[in-house]
């Protein structure tokens, strides 16, 4: 049957010819289209998201005032997409476009885009679902969550970071294959909010000096720590060689030593307490090892937290050095067991 009922709305000849092809009148879903474009605009994109996908697809049908038993399912990508393009024309052009706080975020997303496909419904969603998780979880739910998105070997993995990041199990399996590229997303979104806070903390030494350390808890170690004599020069005397214990050595707690004295800092930077209440000049080997804390922070903050994580779970240290010594086996190891698991 053609369709020959001509529908208020300046329906896309692409939509004209699904309907013609299924039978149906061109104003056959005037009075959905009546709904939707009344709804507010995070509504609107909740019901084309929920359209996305075959298990929610029905209750956002019903939304509409339509009955699933009766709608084709090769029809509904269709009349999503046909609905986001009326909603464009009576609200706005752009709604799918997020709303950035920064050029960084916008380049960001444009690069996303570009990976991610056509589909601009999705691409926003998951652009909001990022940024929130960026924003509400902990740097090392976040480096975690980007390890298992990136994770292209191992499907498991992917599937888990996707679950990381709130989706719903169909969702995450519906979006497997872009696993990588939201890992990617989400990464550098956690990069921006870094650069941010980098931003905030690089301020005169005047200004450092009265700022609040829990909120840039490293801004102002330079001084703090020559104020209680301890100098982080360039060169020093090679004879005074002294070793950190690194497991010992935490964001939030700095052990200096030398060959006859050792004195530990036990009270947290975030509160604002004395730091390093020591006069013995500071080692090469100890000042590196500050050094590169600092540099990599989050990346040594995540270490510790899997040490701890590890030896939580029954696993000794001298396990765990074993497994690092022998890290290039055991990943072999690993790696056959993980294709064993997605073959079963």
């Amino acid at each position: 049957m053609t369709a020959i009922e001509s529908s208020s709305y300046n329906l896309r000849n692409k939509f004209k010819k699904q309907l013609e092809k299924f039978g149906m009148n061109e104003n056959s879903f005037d009075s959905s289209f009546d709904i939707a474009m009344k709804m507010p605009e995070e509504n609107f994109k909740t019901l084309l998201w929920n359209m996305s996908f075959e298990e929610s697809s029905d209750r956002a049908l019903e939304s509409l005032g339509l009955s699933t038993k009766k709608f084709f399912r090769g029809l509904i990508m269709a009349f999503r997409n046909e609905l986001r393009y009326q909603y464009s024309n009576s609200s706005s052009e752009d709604f799918l476009i997020p709303t950035f706080a920064t050029p960084a975020e916008e380049k960001v997303f444009t690069k996303f885009s570009e990976k991610f496909g056509t589909d601009k419904i999705l691409a926003n969603r998951i652009w909001y679902i990022a940024l929130n998780f960026v924003e509400s979880f902990s740097v090392e739910q976040i480096e975690r969550t980007v390890f298992l998105l990136k994770s292209k070997d191992h499907a498991n993995f992917q599937y888990g970071g996707l679950r990381n990041l709130g989706l719903k199990d169909y969702e995450a399996s519906a979006l497997l294959a872009k696993a990588e590229v939201i890992g990617n997303l989400t990464s550098e979104i956690y990069q921006i909010t870094l650069e941010i806070g980098n931003s905030i903390s690089d301020q005169t030494e005047e200004q450092v000096t009265r700022a609040n350390t829990q909120n840039t808890p490293f801004a102002n170690l330079r001084i703090m720590l020559e104020q209680h004599g301890i100098g982080l020069t360039e060169s020093g005397d090679e004879s005074t060689n002294q070793e950190a214990d690194s497991d010992d050595a935490t964001l939030d707690d700095i052990t200096a030593t030398n060959s006859t004295d050792k004195m530990t800092q036990e009270k947290s930077l975030s509160e604002n307490s004395n730091i390093l209440e020591i006069n013995n000049p500071i080692s090469p080997m100890a000042e590196q090892l500050v050094k590169q804390i600092l540099k990599y922070a989050e990346m040594v903050d995540y270490l510790i937290a899997i040490y701890q994580d590890m030896l939580d779970a029954g696993i000794s240290e001298q396990d765990i050095q074993y497994m690092l010594y022998k890290k290039d086996t055991v990943k072999k190891l690993l790696d056959g067991y993980f294709d064993l698991v997605e073959a079963a």
